[in-house]
């Protein structure tokens, strides 16, 4: 179903899932209704959340980027080697530490 509008005779749109024809309208003295999408929008888009993730994953969304995708605008294959070196050390830095809280977790358990 597709929104659509028209314009009363203040000139506010006025917004209606229902469709008026030319023929229609010039019947029944009404506007006829125009589509309230952007041109390449459809309701039925089976791969917008594909996009979606697409573009979170490299740092492409605008509507509520958070600050991590923000900083990191470039994909990680265009950075080059040594991005990707980077990467994956400071991902290995994060298990590591990770892994030693779990550690230190575990042995104040088991000293109880």
């Amino acid at each position: 179903m597709h929104l659509m509008y028209y314009t009363d005779s203040a000139g506010h749109r006025t917004y209606t899932l229902h469709k008026r024809i030319a023929a229609a309208a010039a019947a029944a003295a009404a506007t006829v209704t125009r589509s309230a999408h952007p041109a390449r929008f459809s309701p039925d888009d089976k791969y917008s959340r594909h996009r979606v993730t697409l573009k979170k994953r490299y740092g492409l969304l605008l509507a509520g980027a958070s600050a991590a995708c923000a900083t990191n605008t470039q994909p990680p294959a265009s950075r080059g080697r040594q991005g990707r070196q980077r990467d994956s050390e400071t991902a290995r830095q994060r298990d590591s530490e990770t892994a030693r809280q779990r550690d230190s977790e575990t042995r104040v358990d088991s000293r109880m």
